[in-house]
Parts: C-alpha cells; sequence; structure tokens
C-alpha cells in the first residue's frame, strides 16, 4: 500500500457527506423482508392451525352431545317396575295388592286410572286399637313418593306411600288420633272440619304432589271410589301439613276414630312402603 493509498473506510469517511454517516463495513447488511410466497406460507400454516382446532373442538362437542343422547335414550327405553305393592299386614293370612297410583308430579285433582279390586287384604282387624303406632326413630334420605290413590279393602281403607332407593331399610313413623294439628314449620292449625284425624308423622323428606293443600282431596277420591264401582268408608282426605328436616307430616281424616295399623314393608320392585290401614265400621273388627 502506497503513501497516497488510504483505506477505502477513511476515504468513504472523507469522502462522505456532512449529513451522511460513515459505513462500517464490519456489521451485516440488513436483513431482506420475507418475500410474498414465503408470507403466504405462513399464512396458510396458521389458517390451516385454526381449521384443524375447530374441527377437533366440534368432534369433541358432537361426541359428548351423542353419549348424552345415548345415555337418556337408554334410561327411556329402560322399563322401571311398576310397584305392584303386594304386603301382608300383621295378623293377616293372604297377602293382597294396593291400587296404582298417579305418577310422580303429577296432580291429585287429575282423573284417576282404573284399577281392579284388591285382593284379601285386611282379613281381620281382631286385635287393632285406635293408640298410637310408632316406631324407633329411624331417619331415612329416600323421599316419600304416593305409590298412587288409596286402596278400598274388604275391612279397611288403605294409604300407601313408597320411599324409593331407600336406606337403610327401614324408616321411623308415628301415627295417631289428635284433636289439633299444626303443620311444619310455620305452625299453622289445619282445619280438620269437625272429624277425626290421624297425624301421620314419617322421618324422610317429601315429594309428595300436592294440590291445594291436599295430597288426595275428596273429589279425588270419590273419582277413585267411582272407578274402583266402590267407595271409601272411612278414609275423607289426605292433608300435606309440611316437610321441614327430613320428616313430613299428614293429617287423615276419618268419619269416625276407627281402629287402625301401621306398618312399613317392601313391594315387589324393592321399594320401601310405609302402609296405613283404617278399619272399616260397617264391616265391623274380627
Amino acid at each position: 500500500m502506497g503513501d497516497g493509498d488510504l483505506p477505502w473506510s477513511l476515504e468513504n469517511q472523507d469522502q462522505s457527506g456532512p449529513d451522511e454517516k460513515p459505513r462500517e463495513p464490519w456489521r451485516c447488511p440488513p436483513r431482506r423482508p420475507p418475500r410474498r410466497s414465503q408470507r403466504r406460507r405462513r399464512i396458510i400454516w396458521v389458517l390451516a392451525g385454526v381449521v384443524a382446532m375447530v374441527v377437533i373442538l366440534g368432534v369433541v362437542f358432537n361426541s359428548r352431545g351423542n353419549s348424552r343422547h345415548t345415555e337418556a335414550s337408554s334410561r327411556s327405553n329402560t322399563s322401571v317396575p311398576r310397584p305392584s305393592a303386594q304386603f301382608s299386614a300383621p295378623g293377616n293370612t293372604a297377602p293382597g295388592s294396593a291400587a296404582p297410583g298417579p305418577a310422580r308430579g303429577s296432580s291429585p285433582s287429575s282423573s284417576p286410572q282404573p284399577t281392579a279390586a284388591a285382593g284379601a287384604v285386611c282379613l281381620s282387624t281382631s286385635g287393632w286399637t285406635t293408640a298410637t303406632k310408632a316406631t324407633r326413630p329411624v331417619h331415612q334420605t329416600a323421599p316419600i313418593v304416593t305409590s298412587g290413590p288409596p286402596g278400598i279393602h274388604d275391612n279397611c281403607d288403605r294409604l300407601v306411600l313408597i320411599l324409593r332407593g331407600a336406606s337403610p331399610a327401614h324408616v321411623g313413623f308415628t301415627a295417631g288420633y289428635t284433636q289439633s294439628i299444626v303443620t311444619e314449620p310455620k305452625g299453622d292449625p289445619v282445619d280438620l272440619e269437625g272429624h277425626p284425624a290421624i297425624r301421620l308423622v314419617v322421618l324422610a323428606p317429601s315429594r309428595l304432589a300436592v294440590s291445594g293443600g291436599y295430597v288426595f282431596s275428596p273429589s279425588y277420591l270419590q273419582a277413585v271410589a267411582k272407578s274402583l264401582h266402590s267407595s271409601y268408608k272411612e278414609l275423607r282426605w289426605v292433608k300435606f301439613a309440611g316437610s321441614s328436616e327430613g320428616q313430613t307430616t299428614l293429617v287423615i281424616s276419618v268419619d269416625d276414630q276407627r281402629p287402625f295399623e301401621a306398618f312399613t314393608t317392601f313391594d315387589n320392585a324393592g321399594n320401601l312402603v310405609l302402609v296405613l290401614d283404617i278399619a272399616r265400621a260397617d264391616l265391623g273388627s274380627g
């Protein structure tokens, strides 16, 4: 390199204008912007990812919907045995059947379905008394549902309560005549209309169908009796007196203070059943 030769960087610095920055050869040249083809590829990949996510989510939600629909269809197609409720009361020698009743959640004022006459139930009411009946205080978590309209039998009128899914296999209750009854938990008096009444307290929650305060109203019982070509001799109506803290109170109005019997058993479907039988005056006891 001669005396007159200068490094090109210095030479460029001498030749650059006052407003221009000197070039720095050791720095890399600026990156070129991506080509249009590369941008298109990136956009295509992003769109493809979005479409794939949408498809996956659609498949997942569709499979869940199909599984729920299949489960609901299997439940609806599964035949649930309807409780025919054949029991044998204490002291009876032959079992009978209780009348089937309204579907859960239906109003008691709806037209009852005709049912076959009951078999040999309450063959003998000998030994029945008007004294209060009570069992050990076993609380039940299964709710009470009515199995149907009360039964009309040879020597008694029968009230049947069903507890589905009962565990343990027992429920505590108290049944007895009383002069006055109040609702739970409000404590409002129940109008007994001047007739004797049995206060039935069951240690279980309630899912009874109640209409106008009645579980079974007089008009409903009359319609049921008509469909059976018979009539109730003692049972007048059944009122709901409230359900609180896991126990349910019912009021059973009767024409006269007659002997009665109460017990628990199981129906053919395996449901726990509470039965209240009221002796009929026209046939007497024994």
